[in-house]
């Protein structure tokens, strides 16, 4: 990693961009050559607090991916577990439970086939 994507006062990683929320929007984080006309102009204090909010951003994301991790990890183990298998739906193609070697419907496929 060069200088250029670590903060001039603690190195923490700079990000190009970070997401806000589920909308898909992202927010451009200052390079390290701004980071320093604000240390010269502002002081220290504003970009050692913008690298400790990015240090825990990061270290959020990375809980969030362990946990996921575990989850999926769970959810194989409690679906190999269950006797049942994850298909998709033969009409619709999206994810279905369903007993081995059955007839893969979800519910709003298999109304639809019952009211037929």
């Amino acid at each position: 990693m060069s200088l250029q994507n670590k903060g001039p006062i603690y190195g923490v990683y700079l990000p190009a961009e970070l997401p806000l929320g589920a909308n898909g929007w992202t927010q451009v984080v200052p390079r390290r050559d701004e980071l320093e006309q604000v240390r010269k102009k502002v002081g220290d204090r504003t970009v050692a607090a913008l690298e400790i909010a990015l240090k825990h951003c990061a270290s959020l994301s990375q809980q969030l991916l362990e946990s996921t991790k575990n989850y999926s990890i769970s959810f194989d183990l409690l679906l190999a577990r269950s006797g049942f298998d994850l298909s998709q739906c033969t009409h619709c193609g999206c994810a279905v439970i369903c007993i081995p070697d059955g007839l893969a419907l979800c519910k709003a496929c298999a109304e639809k086939a019952g009211e037929e």
